[in-house]
């Protein structure tokens, strides 16, 4: 039985100037543009892939990048095949 990556699952996280972290929940896609309530905060991508047969792999966490400043600001995943 061969077993394939099928999908990832993507959670957008802000972490305030307080140092709290809150997952972004309208960003859920391979893309995000920040708006103004992340002004100021740090924001970071987890990842969690799952295989054909629905076992979960390990969640990735990418590096906090900020802090976001006025205007677009831009995160993209790339799937592996």
């Amino acid at each position: 039985v061969e077993v394939m990556l099928t999908s990832i699952h993507i959670h957008y996280l802000q972490m305030s100037p307080d140092g709290m972290q809150q997952e972004i929940s309208r960003a859920t896609d391979y893309t995000y543009t920040c708006c103004t309530e992340d002004v100021d905060g740090h924001i970071c991508v987890s990842c969690e892939p799952t295989r054909s047969d629905g076992v979960k792999g390990s969640v990735v966490i990418s590096q906090n990048v900020g802090p976001v400043r006025s205007g677009e600001f831009y995160f993209l995943i790339i799937p592996l095949s």
